[in-house]
């Protein structure tokens, strides 16, 4: 599951339609930002630093890139020449050498695993490298049609081959072409799809997503999202089935969509009441936006980059009123019982604020003839498992029966019944949670509640620290410190604690840094102690692992004796 963060600025741009693009730099956490055809920066994402820049008397007409291969920069001026530069020298572009090149250039891709390609204005495609040598020679013949112009380029990998993808735009006909050309021509051919418009419906965005097989997904103005696995079996596969639909996009404005995971795609474009734009990731997988951030400038030529490694959590550049805006991605664990509701959220106004979700539906189930009316759900004495186990029954979430049962329970401050519904509920949301550790770390509680509570998995994503942050103050949350620091070092490792040690420590971590007080101090020292005492005994366990996996297949090791089987020794010595 992915979460946006609160977006931020990185820098204003000189003119929207002046910015060549962003790629990712030899640094992780930075990026190559081409601002405009006279200057190059490179920027921190973290503190939005500008850590070096580069400017130009040439133009530049393509975005500069990083060469993981042979650790150098690679600029290209004027569509036909082309300049490279290594990052531990301050070099001035001007003074760079130019390679000339007989072909007009479209632009370089490059990638951490293979050597950076070239791509020319005709469509034909090579190996930087081995084209310096040829750069001179008589121009080849055009690959693409005169009428079409490339728009955008990226490599793909397809069924382990790797291609480079060209989008065309026909002038003629206003038509899209998706051509994918091999890299090695000689293993595997090249193949096109031709992005037609339907009768009733028109393409606004398309993407690629790459996993265990490479599927085209495209976004329709009706809201429709559409996949089809590549290569096409036929030109008639195309646009593929129907995955989705979205409805948190305006779609007849121009939008953007950007692969950020096996299953997710990040989509950005008009909001639907036509203020601002909108930016959501959504879940292919399960049909809802996973998360959704509102932004106050729309673009009308929307554009998207995401940086990072896939699976981890990456970043999200695009563009929006003359600035370049990050949005910080965080992924986690999917967790179905919090699902439910999910859409019905989604079609909130979302802002940075944390809010109480509203009540949910109770639904009336066709084979069901159970009820729930609302004195089935007061709490009575000895009956709470009955009660929860009849609104199961009904067909309520244990959302719904946390919203309904537990603020009555913590009202009352009935142990024993808090005790049983922590043990009869899987999924409490968050704020309950929080509100509980707060409540039951006064001393009129046994330790023992506060001890379960800690214990219950959390979802910990950027709304639960936004909750520590409004509703634990800095007394409680070293009290709740220490105490967890204490069952650590009673007990066995329980993620869960990890897990809110690290949002009381994020919550406060600027009053943590600057306060001398003696109690903040020995809270942190103990938390680093026991921290690492663990980690010791993690590393302790991991030189057991081969010999446990040994164990398990029944092989067992007798080490050789060092020490001589013979009873005695002869030794010669010299005494004259």
């Amino acid at each position: 599951m992915a979460k946006l963060l609160p977006p931020y600025t990185l820098c204003p741009l000189i003119e929207h339609r002046k910015c060549l693009g962003v790629c990712e730099d030899s640094t992780p956490g930075c990026v190559i930002v081409t601002l405009g055809k006279n200057i190059v920066i490179r920027y921190r994402l973290s503190d939005q630093k500008q850590v070096r820049s580069w400017s130009s008397k040439d133009k530049l007409s393509a975005p500069v890139i990083f060469d993981f291969t042979s650790k150098r920069y690679i600029a290209i001026f004027k569509f036909n020449q082309v300049a490279f530069w290594s990052d531990d020298s301050m070099v001035q572009l001007n003074k760079l050498k130019n390679f000339k090149f007989n072909r007009l250039i479209h632009g370089i891709l490059s990638a951490k695993e293979y050597p950076p390609v070239i791509i020319y204005k005709s469509g034909r495609i090579g190996i930087l490298q081995d084209d310096l040598a040829s750069r001179k020679c008589s121009v080849d013949e055009q690959f693409l049609e005169e009428s079409e112009e490339i728009l955008s380029s990226n490599l793909v990998l397809i069924s382990g081959h790797l291609y480079v993808n060209l989008l065309t735009l026909n002038k003629k006909v206003s038509f899209k072409k998706l051509h994918f050309i091999p890299i090695d021509a000689d293993r595997v051919d090249q193949f096109s799809v031709s992005l037609e418009d339907r009768s009733s419906a028109s393409i606004n965005a398309h993407t690629l997503i790459q996993g265990e097989s490479t599927s085209l997904i495209s976004l329709w103005s009706d809201g429709s999202i559409y996949s089809a696995e590549l290569p096409l079996k036929d030109t008639k596969s195309f646009p593929g089935r129907v995955s989705s639909k979205v409805e948190s996009v305006n779609l007849l404005q121009p939008a953007a969509m950007h692969s950020i995971g096996e299953q997710q795609v990040v989509i950005y474009g008009a909001a639907p009441n036509s203020e601002g734009a909108v930016l959501c990731i959504f879940n292919l997988k399960y049909g809802f936006v996973d998360s959704l951030q509102k932004l106050k400038v729309y673009c009308d030529t929307p554009r998207l980059w995401v940086v990072g490694t896939v699976g981890t959590n990456r970043y999200i550049l695009c563009l929006s009123g003359g600035h370049l805006v990050v949005i910080p991605t965080r992924f986690g664990t999917q967790r179905l019982c919090s699902l439910v509701g999910v859409a019905k959220l989604n079609s909130l106004e979302m802002n940075d604020s944390v809010s109480t979700p509203p009540s949910a539906l109770t639904a009336t189930w066709k084979y069901c003839n159970e009820t729930v009316d609302g004195n089935d759900m007061e709490v009575e004495p000895n009956q709470l498992c009955d009660r929860i186990m009849k609104m199961r029954k009904a067909g309520l979430s244990d959302h719904r029966i946390c919203e309904v049962l537990l603020p009555e329970l913590i009202k009352k401050q009935e142990e024993e019944q808090i005790t049983e519904f922590l043990s009869l509920i899987n999924d409490i949301p968050d704020y309950y949670l929080i509100d509980m550790a707060v409540i039951f770390n006064n001393n009129h509680f046994s330790g023992q509640l506060l001890e379960k509570v800690l214990k219950y998995p959390l979802v910990s994503d950027h709304s639960s620290l936004q909750l520590v942050r409004s509703r634990v103050n800095l007394q409680t949350a070293l009290e709740l410190l220490a105490f967890i620091t204490r069952m650590m070092d009673n007990s066995l490792l329980v993620k869960s604690l990890l897990d809110w040690a690290c949002l009381l420590l994020d919550s406060h971590y600027q009053q943590y840094l600057l306060s001398k007080d003696e109690t903040v101090i020995e809270t942190i020292k103990s938390v680093n102690t026991i921290i690492k005492l663990h980690m010791e005994c993690i590393a302790n366990l991991k030189t057991l692992q081969p010999e446990l996996a040994l164990l398990k297949k029944g092989v067992i090791q007798v080490k050789k004796s060092t020490v001589s089987l013979q009873s005695y020794l002869v030794d010669t010595i010299n005494l004259y």
